[in-house]
């Protein structure tokens, strides 16, 4: 459950996206978001598919004020389903691991993380 930019980041990654008996399902920020797809979601969770998400923002900072983000549209789904997701992103041990992997960062204490959200970074 994501926008088109953020499904397309996932297949470039290498991920094979589908609709039909998904292995996981990843919620992110969703501009696109529809009752399809909560409805979706929500059935494939409560079929025991794992449930990950990017990250816990409730909102979604705009100039013309903020706007629901992911984590209140976890709140949705959690409501719904009774299951809390896994969270992958930032502030997460999981992304900052994979980023300190990647850019081969040995000594953590050496390692910032910039964020734009005080209650969630």
């Amino acid at each position: 459950v994501g926008t088109p930019a953020l499904e397309e980041e996932f297949s470039q990654a290498g991920f094979v996206l589908t609709k039909k008996d998904p292995e996981t399902v990843v919620l992110g920020f969703d501009l696109t978001l529809t009752y399809e797809k909560l409805q979706n979601a929500c059935s494939f969770i409560r079929q025991g598919v794992p449930f990950i998400a990017t990250h816990p923002d409730f909102n979604c900072p705009t100039p013309q004020g903020p706007i629901p983000d992911c984590g209140a549209m976890i709140a949705l789904i959690t409501a719904s389903t009774g299951v809390r997701p896994k969270i992958i992103g930032k502030p997460y041990p999981e992304m900052i691991e994979a980023l300190r992997a990647k850019y081969g960062l040995e000594d953590p204490g050496k390692v910032a993380m910039v964020g734009d959200r005080l209650y969630t970074d």
